[in-house]
């Protein structure tokens, strides 16, 4: 945690909250390429 950069716990919420409150259509899409096996190890 580190007040004043993307791992400060503010800002993570309000992300979280700004995620929740926009409509599912509207969310944005994580797309990952590959095996997810090969991800696990």
């Amino acid at each position: 945690m580190a007040p004043g950069t993307d791992y400060d716990p503010d800002v993570i919420a309000e992300e979280y909250l700004r995620l929740h409150e926009t409509p599912v259509t509207q969310r944005p899409l994580d797309v990952r390429f590959g095996d997810p096996a090969d991800a696990a190890g």
